[in-house]
């Protein structure tokens, strides 16, 4: 990887570009076209690059030129295996963490799939129950008017009950009326 990565807030940012010098060379105010045609000579430069001063060419040098002792090297040599070993660590827990990450996308989806079925589940039963109690309150009324007409059948049969007991009582008064009168008939004839 580059040793810097500049941070960038849009796409013609130049922040991290130094400024160019202005070149103050006087560009002369009509130019002959040659004989050839176009030339393109005074057409501004489109570019990256451009070229400073010999002094600041020899400072440059001079600092990788300090870069190049041992002692130095060995710094950044070792500043590089811990940039190295840092980078692959993290490296490591950005790819746990992207499994890490899969994993509960995964759980997510099967728990989700499970709802869907719970809910699914929970409207049939809602649906059943819903028919069980229309069971229930239709067995309820039904039950309330057997209870009524086994009550007025108890009533009847009661009043029958009373009213052949009574009719056994006249049969019997009855009966023991007939008795009496002939065992009247019976002494009037033994008399006479």
């Amino acid at each position: 990887p580059p040793p810097f990565v500049p941070a960038l807030k849009s796409d013609d940012d130049t922040s991290n570009f130094d400024e160019p010098e202005k070149n103050l060379r006087a560009v002369p105010p009509s130019r002959h076209l040659n004989a050839a045609g176009f030339s393109g000579e005074d057409l501004p430069f489109v570019g990256f690059s451009y070229i400073k001063a010999l002094g600041a060419f020899t400072k440059s040098e001079s600092i990788l030129s300090g870069l190049d002792s041992p002692a130095k090297t060995s710094s950044m040599e070792k500043k590089l295996i811990l940039k190295s070993k840092e980078l692959q660590d993290t490296q490591d827990k950005c790819h746990k963490m992207e499994q890490e990450m899969t994993r509960l996308h995964r759980r997510v989806s099967e728990v989700e799939a499970v709802l869907s079925q719970k809910e699914v589940e929970l409207k049939a039963s809602e649906t059943q129950r819903s028919l069980l109690e229309q069971d229930l309150a239709t067995y309820i009324t039904e039950c309330s008017s057997l209870k009524r007409s086994l009550e007025q059948a108890r009533m009847e049969v009661s009043q029958e009950d009373d009213k052949a007991l009574q009719l056994l009582h006249d049969i019997r008064e009855q009966s023991r009326k007939l008795q009496d009168i002939k065992e009247q008939g019976q002494c009037k004839q033994k008399i006479k």
